[in-house]
């Protein structure tokens, strides 16, 4: 069954059980309210009755006769007789005595002149002057409606009905363009779905609309901007990969098969030669290994508890032979206080010696590294500045990416396998840390790392 005549079904249901509990509702309602109504009418009645009664005993000193002044021809009757319904449909029976207990009037004409001791209901004296002159007795034989009564009854209730049929109606038709208008965003995005399963990828949903589909929509457009980028991603990996792979294989392969032929010797310089490719191969697939296992979140992290500005001059200190070798000065300007993060040392170790070398690389002869760290609202924030040509403007949103060399001229044996900076980018995000480039060509680049200190503490070393 489709969501929309799911939709539809329900809400026709709840429509309908609503229009028949409000029916059942207002017809007791209906019942009950004209019942309580029927019980003033037959009180005011009563009031009225012992008014002509006590009007009666002071002018003729008795009771007797009283019956013919009230049932049926005196003028309470006649002026009131739709206000007497209950008496004349025999619903309630009413018997007026004297003072001595018989009955002098009834509304049936029975009783009159026995004994009213037996008479059950409801009772109202009857006072004249301070004198007890007798009593009303009213009894009600729970008859139900009369005619006329169950007549009105029927006709609001059919009111009722009718208004409950008209509103069910209205309702249906409205419920059925709601839920037309509810499924229509899910219709397009199946649609969209079934493009994307047919190959297109250039899907885009335009959901007019200001509530959870359009969120629901501009969701989908940015998945399908992130499957697009992902796919083009995979497309350059492969063949990047590819590409870098084929050059040290081919070598391989020559010089394997040279050796074969015997155009060459299998000396230790040809030796030598082809293990440099050999460790050029198993550094890049490592490489890779690592940079996909931090961008899945899978990157095994041994964190605790590391003084930032030790881990920095003991690597500092690792580069000093080499940067003195290439004439570039490095230096580390350590903050006065202690900066204390919890990480693990050994990816950061790759981290800052893959930025570090990296500014060594590009340094030229009396240029200069410096290294800067300092605390900044709960983040350890380290900067590798060098003083090389920089970056082009151009180049720099991609130094990140895998296998981007800015410098394409640069020699296999010196640019390496392009995926230095990705990995670092990858090691300092699986910190919860964020890394950017800052560069102007001709006056070199700064890198700057920021990782999260919270929860690190001192007293930990």
């Amino acid at each position: 069954m489709k969501l929309h005549t799911k939709l539809f079904l329900s809400f026709t249901i709840v429509i309908i059980l609503m229009a028949l509990f409000q029916s059942l509702f207002i017809q007791n309602r209906v019942e009950n309210n004209f019942g309580r109504y029927l019980d003033k009418n037959l009180n005011d009645s009563i009031e009225l009755m012992k008014e002509k009664i006590v009007d009666y005993y002071k002018v003729t000193g008795t009771l007797e006769g009283i019956e013919k002044e009230i049932f049926p021809y005196s003028d309470l009757w006649k002026q009131g007789r739709r206000r007497m319904q209950g008496i004349e449909s025999g619903r309630v029976e009413i018997f007026v005595t004297n003072a001595e207990q018989l009955v002098v009037a009834s509304s049936t004409g029975l009783e009159i002149g026995k004994s009213a001791e037996n008479l059950n209901g409801f009772k109202e004296l009857i006072y004249a002057d301070g004198e007890k002159i007798g009593e009303i007795i009213v009894q009600k034989n729970n008859l139900g409606f009369i005619d006329v009564e169950k007549q009105f009854i029927r006709s609001s209730n059919l009111a009722v009905i009718i208004s409950g049929l008209l509103a069910a109606i209205t309702a249906v038709g409205i419920s059925i363009f709601i839920s037309k208008k509810m499924v229509k965003p899910l219709n397009q995005l199946m649609k969209g779905i079934e493009k994307i399963i047919q190959g297109e990828r250039n899907v885009r949903l335009h959901i007019d609309s200001r509530d959870e589909f359009s969120e629901l929509g501009e969701a989908f457009n940015k998945m399908l901007e992130k499957l697009n980028k992902n796919e083009q991603i995979r497309k350059n990996l492969v063949l990047d990969v590819a590409h870098e792979l084929r050059t040290p294989l081919a070598i391989l392969q020559g010089k394997l098969e040279s050796i074969q032929e015997g155009a060459i010797k299998a000396d230790e310089k040809t030796i030598l030669e082809l293990s440099d490719e050999v460790y050029r191969l198993n550094r890049l697939v490592n490489d890779l290994q690592q940079l996909s296992l931090a961008e899945a979140g899978e990157l095994p992290l041994h964190k605790r508890a590391t003084d930032i500005n030790e881990l920095i001059k003991r690597i500092c200190g690792n580069f000093q032979g080499l940067a003195e070798e290439k004439g570039i000065s490095i230096e580390f300007k350590e903050p006065s206080v202690s900066i204390v993060a919890v990480l693990d040392p050994d990816r950061m170790t790759e981290v800052l010696v893959n930025l570090i070398g990296n500014a060594l690389k590009w340094t030229p002869p009396s240029g200069k590294v410096t290294i800067t760290a300092e605390k900044e609202k709960g983040m350890a924030k380290i900067a590798v500045s060098d003083t090389g040509p920089g970056i082009k403007k151009e180049h720099l949103e991609f130094i990140f990416d895998r296998f981007f060399k800015a410098d394409k001229s640069r020699k296999r044996e010196d640019a390496g396998t392009g995926l230095g900076l990705s990995i670092a980018k990858g090691f300092v995000e699986a910190h919860g840390g964020t890394i950017q480039a800052e560069s102007e060509e001709g006056k070199g680049t700064t890198l700057t790392i920021m990782i999260p200190t919270e929860g690190a503490s001192s007293s930990t070393f």
